[in-house]
């Protein structure tokens, strides 16, 4: 009876698998649309009628606050406009959507809690969804004192704001931020992509759960990168104190300039090229650690469980001391090979790398006088 039991669940799960496989090449070819599962059933998304659908098309005096808080849409627009206005249309069963004005503070949010449970075959088209989406605009010149924008599922795009606190949460769905200015910035996204640029901020937090993150051209007193699942690439960053972790991921590091910071990789190598820095500390617990073009200004450490570290200073080396151990590789600094330990103290450097290895090669030289 057991073998008769598994023999039929492995007929049922071929069966299942070719039926998936077909439907995606239909789907693919033309013959099938997107599907999506809610509490009210199965809907074709994309079709609609004017009595499935709620329109928002707004203007505002002044607007001193924005608060956008919406279960999905497929598109969020922010930009610049002549006057404060609203414009969007979000089906009823993405929820809907409303616009509320209060003293100042304009709130987007939808008119009924329905939730998509999941998509079915909307592998990337129809994704410019008419019916979905999301336009806000505001004069030139505003500052905002508050951006609060939430959204569930969708893609969100905001760029040329200006606020004294942004605080950005995006479920599920990708980030696009460009020319974004605030006192403090707060972002989040739980599952997608995030791509950042151009931004100007007294302290930022960008946290990501599963996704990459690609960020450039950024300027902050205080900056707090991390992510759980991705990648992370950062170029052309200032920054008076940088912290960056990574979970499981490759990290590459561009034309970094930052007095402090600390940069902590679980799983994935680290790539740094031009990087000037005061005093920093680096660990990878499995993964490369490389160094390309390195101006310290102080003492700095590296530690690496398994792993190679490989250090190119811009630096002669009469302005670098080092300290170098490894439990399990060998050493090579500026051509020359050691065993276990190297190490030089010199009183007119001006930085001291110390380098800690437990299992893995270590190579350091400097760019010639």
């Amino acid at each position: 009876m057991g073998k008769v039991i598994k023999s039929v669940s492995i007929i049922c799960g071929i069966m299942i698998a070719i039926g998936f496989g077909l439907a995606v090449t239909g789907y693919l070819l033309g013959g099938m649309k997107p599907v999506a599962i809610s509490f009210e059933g199965v809907q074709v998304v994309g079709q609609y009628d004017s009595n499935d659908l709620e329109t928002v098309e707004e203007q505002y005096v002044s607007v001193s606050s924005i608060n956008l808080d919406l279960h999905q849409a497929q598109k969020i627009i922010f930009k610049e406009g002549d006057a404060f206005s609203v414009n969007g249309v979000i089906p009823k069963n993405q929820g809907g959507l409303t616009a509320e004005w209060q003293n100042g503070v304009l709130t987007l949010r939808n008119t009924q809690n329905t939730k998509r449970w999941f998509g079915i075959f909307d592998f990337g088209r129809n994704r410019e969804n008419k019916y979905s989406r999301v336009e806000v605009t505001y004069p030139a010149g505003t500052t905002f004192d508050v951006v609060n924008l939430r959204n569930g599922a969708g893609n969100l795009q905001v760029s040329d704001i200006s606020a004294k606190e942004l605080i950005i949460r995006s479920d599920l769905g990708n980030l696009d931020l460009v020319r974004l200015a605030a006192d403090s910035m707060d972002i989040t996204a739980a599952a997608g992509n995030a791509s950042a640029a151009f931004l100007t901020t007294g302290s930022i937090t960008v946290h990501l759960s599963t996704g990459n993150l690609d960020l450039s051209d950024l300027i902050a007193e205080d900056a707090d990168i991390s992510n759980n699942l991705g990648n992370i690439d950062l170029s052309r960053l200032t920054a008076e104190t940088l912290k960056v972790t990574s979970d499981m991921g490759r990290c590459g590091f561009a034309d970094l300039e930052i007095s402090s910071g600390s940069f902590k990789a679980s799983n994935g190598q680290m790539e740094f090229q031009n990087l000037k820095s005061g005093r920093i500390s680096i660990t990878a617990n499995m993964g490369d650690v490389n160094i390309k073009g390195w101006i310290a200004e102080d003492a700095s450490d590296i530690t690496n469980d398994l792993g190679k570290v490989s250090v190119r200073m811009a630096m002669p080396e009469r302005e670098v001391g080092y300290r170098i151990n490894v439990d399990m590789g060998s050493i090579n600094v500026a051509g020359s090979h050691f065993g276990s330990h190297a190490s030089a103290d010199r009183p007119t450097a001006k930085a001291m790398i110390n380098i800690e290895a437990n299992m893995g090669d270590v190579d350091l030289n400097f760019s010639p006088e």
